[in-house]
């Protein structure tokens, strides 16, 4: 291979160019990279370009004509030429036909990956370093790939364009009156130079090193391979800080006292108490046993310190069976299935008698049950029974109480009443009111001693009669069809009131001393009920205040409850509903005049109860409750 002829002394100068004259001919940096590419002659002439000088960098796609050498045929001459591109011209037919592979090509050898790092392509074959051929030049040489010579080219700035650059900020600077900047370097480094020239190295300075503190370099190693924590450095604030060290203490003392209580908790419910009888008649011996790593089971063998505190030659046991009632044998490795808190009684093999064993076992039968009554059934009964019985015996006291002031007692939710008279009685028409059970009356030939024996045995209170009372007559009166004459206002009134007294002091001398008596009930008119029509309506308001009365009193409502009441003195069945709404009518009133004159009125048309309602209606100017008829 022939070498190049020498270069010129010195290159002329181009503008718009940044070439340069190297040992490998005339080269231009590569703006992507900074590479130094030859310039050379295109041969292909595929767009009309042969002949024309250019620069072309593949890897980094750089490419770039030069047409101002055409005026320097000099430098032109010394410009190498391009490898040429493969023609299609060029290129021979293919046959028609597949050749054999015996009439194929050789595949070229090839040589192994070259030895740099990060470099994929082969190792030239005679290469004793085993590298390609531009590292193996990049690294000196070897005896098959000689190394580049650099020639030391001086060039001067004007070669690039820098002294233009130079002279025009120049001028600019000392027409804002500013200093101009020193001449340029009589050679120039290209930026190749620039990035393959090594890093300088600045020492410290002596004067600040011994007295500043060296800054914090960065650490090349990784950061999990740190020897040392990260620290916290007094650039924070001394209140955050300590407010943070007191939160960080906090959290641990927290976290030591939670996994603390937690195990203790777990170690008070993994805990059971031993009841042992060493010998007979001899007291017991109790110890908390907590020390079981299997709980919930346990095996004395497991701890050889309890069972030398418990005696000595303890060799076999006899454990009482909880479901079977029995003392059962067993050895020092038999399972104790344990509870929280449980008691587990064992003896000695061969005792006969423990002492005081029955009372123990109680005991810790009811030890074991819970607390809660809802949980704890034969505690919960048992208070039950105990408040029951504290009724029980109150009652008779009560009961005595009121004997003097009381005639009726209810018999108990049924509403049925006993009525004892030597006086010969109709049984009253059964109500839905009364109940449904058979009522249980004298006959008229049986003596007062004979209706005893009749009546059922029980303790149901009954309602006595004086013979002066007769309680049919009443009751005809009030069935009867015509009304009575009206009676004066201050009699209707207080009419109620006065035979309540009357039958109270009239039955006092007939009651026995002995049996306890509840007040009277008096009835009050009923009328006779037809069709659809139900309690109050044809009922009169002297009657209805009567029974409202007897409904309010304190004295009847501790003997009687509200259902049972209203059926003994209105005879009918109770509906809720419809008696607090009258029963409001009559005591929530605000014109007790109006009431009191449809009281006065007694038994006649304007003393009906619905004359009441619907004055009471129109004084509060309230509308009719009847629903207008339409017209058809």
């Amino acid at each position: 291979m022939a070498s190049l002829p020498a270069p010129p002394p010195q290159l002329p100068l181009i503008p718009g160019t940044a070439l340069r004259m190297t040992s490998i001919g005339l080269v231009v940096d590569c703006l992507t990279c900074g590479v130094a590419v030859p310039v050379t002659i295109c041969q292909s002439d595929r767009n009309g370009n042969a002949g024309k000088p250019m620069a072309r960098h593949g890897p980094c796609g750089f490419f770039k004509w030069f047409p101002e050498l055409f005026n320097y045929p000099e430098i032109l001459a010394r410009i190498p030429r391009s490898f040429p591109s493969p023609q299609l011209s060029a290129v021979p037919a293919m046959p028609s036909a597949v050749p054999a592979p015996s009439q194929s090509k050789r595949p070229q050898k090839r040589g192994p990956d070259c030895v740099r790092d990060l470099c994929r392509r082969p190792s030239a074959l005679q290469c004793p370093e085993g590298k390609c051929a531009m590292h193996c030049t990049e690294d000196g040489g070897c005896t098959i790939h000689s190394a580049p010579i650099l020639d030391d080219v001086t060039l001067d700035a004007e070669g690039f364009g820098y002294y233009h650059l130079h002279q025009a900020l120049s001028q600019s600077l000392v027409a804002d009156g500013l200093e101009a900047p020193p001449p340029l370097p009589a050679h120039v480094p290209s930026i190749h130079d620039l990035l393959t020239a090594p890093a300088p190295t600045i020492p410290p300075l002596a004067s600040t090193s011994a007295r500043l503190p060296s800054p914090a370099r960065p650490s090349t190693t990784p950061v999990s391979r740190m020897s040392k924590p990260p620290r916290i450095t007094s650039q924070l604030d001394p209140l955050w800080q300590q407010d943070l060290q007191q939160r960080a203490q906090k959290e641990l003392e927290s976290t030591r006292v939670a996994e603390q209580r937690k195990e203790i908790e777990r170690k008070s419910k993994q805990c059971f108490v031993l009841n042992w009888f060493d010998d007979d008649n001899t007291p017991v011996k109790r110890q908390w046993v907590s020390d079981c790593p299997y709980f919930p089971f346990y095996q004395l063998a497991d701890d050889p310190e309890l069972v030398t505190a418990l005696g000595e030659n303890i060799t076999k046991i006899e454990v009482f069976e909880d479901r079977l009632k029995e003392w059962i044998p067993a050895s020092l490795s038999h399972p104790l299935t344990l509870e929280s808190e449980c008691h587990v009684f064992i003896r000695r093999y061969g005792i006969a008698d423990c002492h005081n064993f029955d009372e123990l076992y109680n005991t810790s039968k009811e030890s074991m049950r819970p607390a809660h009554l809802r949980t704890n059934m034969k505690l919960n009964r048992d208070r039950l029974r105990t408040a029951i019985n504290a009724t029980k015996q109150s009652s008779p006291q009560l009961a005595s109480e009121h004997v003097e002031s009381s005639e009726v007692e209810i018999v108990d939710e049924s509403s049925e009443v006993e009525i004892v008279d030597n006086t010969p009685v109709t049984p009253r028409p059964s109500t839905k009111a009364l109940g449904k059970r058979p009522r249980w009356f004298s006959s008229p030939e049986s003596s007062p001693a004979q209706s005893q024996t009749v009546q059922p045995p029980s303790s149901r209170p009954r309602l006595h009669l004086d013979l002066d009372f007769d309680f049919d007559s009443l009751r005809a009166t009030s069935m009867s069809p015509t009304p009575p004459p009206s009676p004066s206002p201050v009699d209707s009134i207080s009419s109620s009131d006065s035979l309540l007294l009357t039958h109270s002091t009239s039955s006092a001398s007939s009651i026995d001393s002995g049996e306890p008596k509840a007040p009277s009930v008096i009835p009050v008119f009923i009328p006779s009920y037809k069709g659809k029509h139900v309690w109050p309506c044809s009922m009169y308001t002297i009657d209805m205040a009567a029974g409202f009365r007897q409904m309010d009193s304190l004295l009847l409502r501790q003997h009687y409850s509200q259902e049972v009441l209203f059926g003994l003195i209105f005879s009918v069945p109770f509906v809720r509903a419809t008696y607090h709404v009258n029963r409001s009518a009559w005591a929530n009133t605000k014109n007790t005049s109006l009431l009191l004159a449809h009281e006065c009125a007694g038994r006649t048309l304007d003393g009906l109860w619905t004359c009441y309602l619907a004055a009471r209606r129109d004084a509060l100017g309230q509308t009719s409750k009847k629903k207008s008829v339409k017209s058809k």
